[in-house]
């Protein structure tokens, strides 16, 4: 059976030798034919396609030690054994800690009480590695319930324009960064006493962005409005500013991005803020008839695709490692100017994904 096969083998192993041997053992077949051919190279070369250095290897090995079985692993044998890594790893990714894992373990007398924390940690990092962990909000089933009430309707993406705000910092990065100096020199790095930060708001559709808006809650920016009686000013957005906001920059940027591309009024995506979602910014929206999307659930930040742009920017500003507010301000202007229209409808374009991928999920995170 085997020499009638014999000349279709030798004629598949000279043009491919690796796909044919992808599943059976080459060893042993250099072995059989080496004993078939009673030692002739030559002819084990010519029957198997296989390059004269690896069968004198296998052969060598084959007249030393009467097998094919690799050699013993040079260096340190593993002191661990395959269960006792298992069980291992398993303790330590539900303890967040090698050296808890360890102790429990060892307390139990599964592991010997000479295993160093070294040892246990070189054998966690073959299967586990130290990541940062996403934050996600907690879902309640009522929330998830309004998430899949809101993503089960019917959304305008043309006309949508998803606002919010976000905070950018700046000298408040590590003192303690590592740089490359001259051997004898001390390397300084200047850092403000305290960190100075920017609130910004924005608004982005599926043509474009509107312009960055700075609120209260930079540095430095006084609110002009108070609580009631008069006296105590807002440290933050209240809805009165808001509201300034809406009516001086994100309604008439936002109608003159969608009046260039022939689109109806603007449909705008307000997530749970207090400035957002108070009564007196309700009805500032109805008597000015202003759209907007009405149902949004609580804890959702991965169903807004302005958070993805939000992101973005704060990766872009912390690289460039502004030290003052000024500074700060004029980073942020310069990297926003990037967020060009085809950025944005990639951004914009993920909001109907993000809403099915909700409904699959019967309610919890999309993953964005």
């Amino acid at each position: 059976m085997w020499r009638s096969a014999l000349p279709v083998v030798q004629i598949s192993m000279t043009k491919s030798p690796k796909r044919l041997f992808s599943r059976i053992n080459q060893r042993h077949f250099v072995i059989h034919e080496w004993l078939r051919f009673k030692g002739v190279i030559h002819r084990v070369i010519r029957s198997t396609g296989l390059k004269r250095r690896y069968i004198e290897k296998w052969v060598k090995r084959y007249q030393k030690t009467g097998t094919v079985n690799d050699s013993p692993r040079s260096g340190r044998p593993r002191v661990l054994q395959p269960r006792q890594v298992a069980s291992l790893v398993k303790g330590a990714a539900a303890q967040d800690s090698v050296p808890a894992a360890l102790a429990a373990l060892q307390k139990k007398g599964l592991v010997p009480r000479w295993i160093s924390v070294k040892t246990a940690g070189r054998a966690a990092k073959r299967y586990l590695a130290k990541k940062t962990a996403r934050v996600q909000p907690v879902l309640t089933a009522t929330t998830k319930a309004k998430r899949l009430a809101f993503c089960r309707q019917r959304h305008l993406l043309k006309q949508i324009v998803a606002v919010d705000s976000t905070i950018l910092t700046a000298g408040s990065f590590g003192s303690r960064r590592k740089v490359w100096s001259k051997l004898g020199t001390k390397p300084v790095i200047q850092k403000v006493r305290k960190g100075q930060q920017l609130h910004v708001y924005a608004g982005i559709t599926r043509y474009g962005a509107t312009k960055l808006i700075r609120v209260t809650g930079t540095t430095g920016l006084v609110s002009r409005f108070t609580r009631a009686g008069g006296v105590e000013k807002y440290r933050g957005v209240c809805a009165k500013e808001f509201q300034q906001v809406m009516r001086q920059h994100l309604v008439p940027q936002a109608k003159r991005i969608l009046r260039a591309k022939r689109q109806g009024p603007p449909v705008f995506l307000l997530d749970g803020a207090t400035p957002h979602t108070a009564a007196d910014t309700r009805n500032f929206m109805r008597a000015r008839k202003i759209k907007y999307l009405k149902g949004w659930p609580p804890n959702s930040p991965d169903l807004n695709p302005i958070e993805n742009v939000w992101a973005w920017l704060k990766r872009e500003t912390e690289m460039e490692k502004p030290g003052t507010g000024p500074e700060l301000w004029r980073v942020a202007q310069e990297k926003w100017k990037r967020v060009t229209p085809a950025r944005c409808h990639k951004y914009m374009c993920s909001f109907p994904r993000r809403l099915v991928k909700c409904i699959q999920r019967n309610g919890e995170h999309t993953g964005y």
